[in-house]
């Protein structure tokens, strides 16, 4: 496992890019690792996260957390991550608490719903409803803008239109009149990354999704493989 990781980093980390583009490389649970023409950013990282082999790449710039509550989140890896690279942390109120004594205030951002400026991100932090609030990102970069919600369950009512989604999938959320067609309508993303590891559930969502956003392209984020995407609406 731990070469098939290698080999996929080292793959990711090749790929070329230019303006408006980005790459994506999906490590299991909801952990995902972005780049853009010349940042580096974790989203979700949990105990699938190998620390020891990205140090050979010597770049992370940015962490989002969106829930403490749920195994996305690991904090002996958040730690790991932050005396390896430095990053500045976006995190929800929940994982804000359990960090904010081991990471000085300069790297850690306690992210409640609103509107952000920080470096060279715009950030629309906005609250979801799981079991627990979760924070879900609209991450505003290089002229794009990437959608982040770790919940599929969310009930975020804004509408912006983004360049990509980042959505994990839960099977009993997906069938018509689910909230998580409301949140594709409202943000009508041209292409949706979509987390889940049933065939049959992704299916389901491919096919309510033709009714309602023909225009989505559907990516089904497979472990261990990079995604190339050059930005842009038809």
């Amino acid at each position: 496992m731990e070469e098939a990781y290698r080999i996929a980093i080292e793959e990711f980390f090749k790929i070329s890019l230019a303006d408006l583009e980005f790459s994506i490389l999906y490590l299991g649970k909801y952990s995902t690792i972005l780049r853009t023409l010349g940042r580096v950013i974790l989203i979700d990282p949990s105990d699938v996260i190998n620390v020891h082999l990205l140090e050979e790449y010597n770049k992370v710039d940015y962490v989002f957390y969106s829930c403490r509550l749920s195994d996305s989140y690991n904090r002996e890896v958040a730690l790991e991550i932050y005396r390896t690279f430095k990053p500045i942390f976006f995190v929800d109120p929940t994982t804000y608490t359990d960090l904010f004594l081991d990471i000085p205030g300069e790297y850690l951002v306690n992210m409640h719903p609103g509107f952000y400026n920080i470096a060279d991100l715009k950030i629309n932090a906005m609250l979801g409803l799981y079991e627990v609030p979760v924070i879900a990102y609209l991450i505003k970069m290089a002229g794009m803008n990437i959608l982040y919600t770790s919940r599929s369950e969310h009930l975020i009512f804004e509408k912006e239109k983004v360049d990509a989604m980042i959505l994990p999938l839960a099977g009993r959320y997906l069938e018509r009149g689910a909230p998580i067609y409301d949140l594709v309508r409202n943000f009508r993303p041209k292409r949706i990354f979509a987390i889940n590891w049933n065939e049959q559930e992704i299916d389901i969502f491919i096919k309510n999704i033709l009714e309602i956003a023909p225009y989505a392209e559907i990516i089904p984020l497979k472990p261990y493989a990079s995604y190339r995407v050059a930005l842009g609406y038809p």
